[in-house]
């Protein structure tokens, strides 16, 4: 799969860290969406089926990424998702598997793993 044609979303409420992951995921020849929250990140989806991936931060305002993930999966099975997070999340395998979530980040992280999980959860796609 060539990166080029591969879009992803990337849902973060800090604007240091969107700048990050977008720089690193463009840098790595994906094509970025960015949203500040889960409700922007619902109307880029909708504006934008051809998403591949979602990359989203786990502790949003609002809409939690829980509840993006949720909605996500009702109305885009399809997508799958990394949830990065600054907190011990405790989900076990099954549970990430019905929420389409194909790795879990702790911040910080490098974006050599950024690219390295988003090409592996890809390849799987």
């Amino acid at each position: 799969m060539k990166t080029a044609s591969v879009s992803v979303l990337v849902v973060d409420d800090e604007p240091e860290l969107l700048q990050y992951v977008t720089y690193g995921l463009e840098a790595a020849g994906y094509k970025v969406f960015t949203a500040f929250n889960g409700f922007d990140a619902l109307e880029t989806l909708t504006r934008s089926p051809e998403i591949q991936l979602v990359f989203l931060d786990f502790g949003l305002p609002g809409m939690t990424g829980l509840e993006l993930l949720r909605w996500i999966n009702r109305s885009f099975p399809q997508t799958r998702a990394i949830i990065a997070t600054g907190y011990d999340l405790h989900f076990d395998q099954e549970e990430l598997d019905a929420m389409h979530v194909a790795e879990v980040l702790t911040k910080p992280y490098t974006l050599q793993q950024l690219v390295t999980s988003t090409r592996k959860v890809l390849v799987s796609v």
